[in-house]
């Protein structure tokens, strides 16, 4: 039997950055939405633990699944499985695949092993390994997160909205993007309890403008809102109808951008056994 999970990608509709804290994080307010676009976690029985990555850049030691299996190992045997990932999601997009992959390799591993593992015990793993990593754990489709990400306050999901998510051809470190924001001189404050968090995105201060000008191609193109993902490169933009958002798409991919047509979850996936 093989061990199916998929691992969707996410938005943030809101994200708004404070200080740099002692420990080098920031401060963060964010709104996190999960969105149809996913990688895959397959399980599959072997001789011994083994992880392999479609992606033969992400294929090593360095994977974020592989320093939460590293971490996980430390206070369980893990079961002789191959775990193969097989990715969708483009990296440094800003659109979580990593922090996705975690928490669903964590889910993986705890449902071949047929027995709950401490729900403390993933959360820790999952936010040493990633500061979304939490929200992709909590099995919400929304979530307002705070900390640095990794506290999280499930909301209710808004109904489906098409999507089109593109990407140009940079990509953005979120380390650097942080290390951009910091030498701003001039930052907005994070939002008081009375604001409202809908439809802000600070790392738009320090986007490229590859990131920038793809918004407003998004604008253009008649999304009614669109923003950039997380700390980019990546942009999403809401549409009035899926086809709306299949033809933009399309259309992007011409002329030459990773773009996909996608929608937001109303609910998020369970692991699921094919025979």
């Amino acid at each position: 039997m093989t061990l199916r999970v998929l691992s969707h990608a996410k938005i943030n509709p809101f994200l708004a950055i404070g200080p740099r804290r002692e420990d080098g994080y920031h401060e963060i307010i964010t709104v996190l939405q999960l969105i149809s676009l996913h990688d895959e976690i397959t399980v599959e029985e072997c001789d011994s633990f083994r992880f392999v990555c479609s992606d033969p850049s992400l294929d090593n030691e360095e994977n974020l699944v592989m320093k939460a299996m590293r971490l996980l190992s430390e206070q369980i045997e893990l079961p002789p499985v191959k775990l193969t990932l097989q990715k969708e999601i483009p990296w440094q997009s800003g659109l979580g695949g990593g922090s996705s992959n975690v928490a669903a390799s964590l889910r993986a591993i705890e449902a071949w092993r047929k027995e709950p593992l401490p729900e403390s015990l993933l959360v820790s793993i999952a936010s040493a390994v990633s500061s979304d990593a939490p929200f992709f754990l909590s099995g919400a489709a929304a979530a307002g997160c705070e900390g640095r990400g990794e506290i999280v306050h499930p909301l209710p999901p808004p109904q489906e909205t098409p999507l089109v998510i593109a990407k140009p051809d940079v990509g953005v470190s979120t380390k650097e993007a942080y290390e951009r924001w910091d030498a701003l001189s001039v930052k907005p404050s994070l939002p008081t309890e009375k604001e409202s968090l809908e439809f802000r995105n600070d790392f738009e201060m320090v986007a490229p403008q590859e990131s920038l000008d793809l918004i407003e191609r998004m604008r253009a193109e008649g999304a009614r809102i669109a923003h950039l993902c997380g700390s980019g490169s990546a942009v999403f933009g809401m549409f009035p109808d899926m086809d709306h958002a299949i033809q933009t798409a399309r259309q992007l991919r011409r002329e030459g951008y990773w773009a996909q047509p996608a929608h937001t979850l109303e609910k998020a996936p369970k692991p699921q056994w094919i025979l």
